[in-house]
């Protein structure tokens, strides 16, 4: 997928070269579409997996972010007055959660396990646009694609342990919650120690906007070219990817 992701990236930073080069032969083709800078708030949900070198399950059951919501804020900079053709930059604020529930049954008891972790990160994404106006351009098409760079600000992860007999009728049953950072956890070492995630992250955008008036939704994909957890020595390598779907105005 990541492969696939560059190569889309490199043909379409190299189209653009082209197009800008040959402005004069362009412009026909381009000819009524607004070059006019633009602004865009949007709100979004981003289903999200970590893809795991090794004991997949294990690791997801250890850190199991599987969803974020997302607020962002980006602007388009018109690159070359004759064409449609823009560099876009912003900033995006995700929360990320997610959890995972096992249960094990011995006899009249039944053991149980919830880690549930959640994470606050900041995306800047860098794109290559080309927006591609119709009806007077009252709708737009913009596909892009670019760098997104992450840092992620705070997490944490709560495990919750427990035990329920004869299924909770007239029983005793106990249970013990705890809660762990997963960054800079060198205080929480018995619990996440080298299973900690990495803070910055490089990533590859691409994905295609379209514009109704001043309504926008739009739909891409994130993949990692950087690690969120490498340690090898421990089977916790992974890569985050994240799809991006999210509406909002431009103006």
């Amino acid at each position: 997928m990541k492969r696939i992701i560059l190569l889309f990236g490199v043909l379409f930073l190299s189209a653009s070269g082209v197009l800008a080069q040959n402005q004069q032969s362009t412009h026909s083709l381009f000819e009524g579409m607004s070059t006019r800078d633009y602004n865009r708030i949007t709100v979004g949900y981003n289903p999200m997996k970590i893809s795991w070198q090794d004991r997949a399950d294990e690791n997801f059951k250890q850190c199991p972010l599987s969803s974020s919501i997302s607020f962002g804020y980006l602007h388009g900079s018109n690159l070359v007055k004759s064409l449609p053709l823009f560099v876009e930059y912003g900033a995006t604020l995700h929360y990320s959660f997610g959890s995972n529930e096992s249960k094990a049954k011995h006899s009249s008891v039944t053991n149980y396990s919830i880690n549930k972790a959640k994470m606050f990160s900041v995306n800047v994404p860098v794109n290559i646009s080309l927006r591609l106006g119709f009806k007077s351009n009252k709708i737009a098409i913009l596909p892009y694609a670019g760098l997104n760079f992450r840092c992620n600000i705070a997490g944490n992860i709560t495990k919750l342990r427990g035990a329920i007999i004869n299924n909770g009728i007239n029983a005793m049953g106990g249970s013990t919650s705890s809660t762990y950072r997963l960054f800079d956890s060198s205080d929480d070492k018995s619990a996440m120690g080298e299973k900690a995630l990495k803070r910055f992250q490089l990533g590859i955008n691409a994905g295609v906007g379209f514009t109704f008036g001043k309504f926008y939704v739009g739909a891409g994909y994130t993949g990692d070219v950087t690690k969120i957890a490498n340690n090898p020595a421990r089977d916790y390598v992974g890569s985050l990817g994240t799809v991006n779907i999210s509406v909002g105005l431009s103006f």
